[in-house]
């Protein structure tokens, strides 16, 4: 049985965690008295949009709000030729509780997998534990995002100041308090990449008067997804085989995972590019 272990990362979602972390130490609430400022990456005009369209008055609530959201993301440029896929192998000491502390939970729970339900922990395990142990193959992907945080705010003077602070932040410890909230990604932030605008944005269009500035930079970051086949038991696999389940063929962990053909083995070339 084939099972999927994804490894993912919604960066937008970490960097929001960051920033209220950030507000929360720099003492903002107690600074600015009557404002509560929104850091999110639900842009506030989508809800004024509505508003709008429901003949609802506007909801100056929103504001100031700090958006955080992702323009696109692609490959790396200097990466452009690295992939990195090695052969993994599932052990019952990896799938299981520690015998100590059967309440804890496994290395594998802790992992944090995406889609991880209790069902596909517990065939996992069962696997494991019935054959000893089962592989699998595991691809590190590496991806750049460039992101963008914008700031909207009735006030010019406020909306200049939560500029800077997010400014700061971004070109300051942005990447070491991103590391304590996901230490397994590789996170680079690169200042030269840190792109501004702090002026001549307005919109009234939702019946509330906003100035808003931005700040966009990229990031690199890793994600990974390994693929685990529980038919493979040869603790001795030199250079494992996937079973081709939709097919029903067998061929490498390249020509099958990665797409090196249609279940027939790559030659030795291929299978070391």
């Amino acid at each position: 049985m084939i099972f999927f272990l994804n490894k993912g990362l919604i960066l937008e979602q970490i960097i929001v965690k960051a920033l209220q972390d950030y507000f929360n130490t720099l003492g903002v609430a107690d600074f600015y008295k009557s404002v509560a400022i929104s850091v999110t990456n639900k842009h506030p005009f989508a809800r004024l949009l509505r508003n709008s369209l429901n003949g609802e008055k506007p909801q100056a609530s929103l504001f100031p709000a700090i958006v955080v959201a992702t323009l696109d993301d692609e490959k790396p440029g200097e990466l452009a030729e690295l992939v990195e896929t090695d052969v993994v192998e599932l052990t019952p000491d990896y799938v299981n509780p520690p015998e100590e502390n059967p309440e804890e939970k496994s290395p594998m729970e802790k992992a944090g997998f995406m889609m991880m339900t209790q069902d596909k922990c517990q065939a996992i395990r069962d696997a494991v534990n019935q054959k000893g142990r089962v592989y699998g193959v595991s691809t590190r992907v590496r991806r750049q995002d460039r992101i963008a945080i914008e700031i909207w705010a009735e006030n010019i003077q406020l909306k200049n100041e939560l500029y800077e602070a997010v400014r700061l932040f971004v070109c300051g410890f942005m990447k070491e308090s991103f590391e304590k909230l996901y230490d397994e990604s590789d996170f680079s932030l690169f200042d030269d990449t840190v792109r501004g605008q702090r002026s001549n944005n307005f919109n009234d269009e939702f019946g509330v008067e906003l100035w808003g500035s931005y700040i966009t930079f990229e990031a690199d970051y890793t994600i990974e997804q390994t693929v685990i086949d529980t038919d493979l038991v040869d603790e001795n696999i030199d250079f494992m085989e996937v079973i081709n389940h939709v097919k029903g063929q067998a061929g490498t962990s390249r020509s099958i995972v990665i797409g090196g053909g249609d279940g027939e083995e790559s030659s030795g070339d291929d299978a070391g590019e």
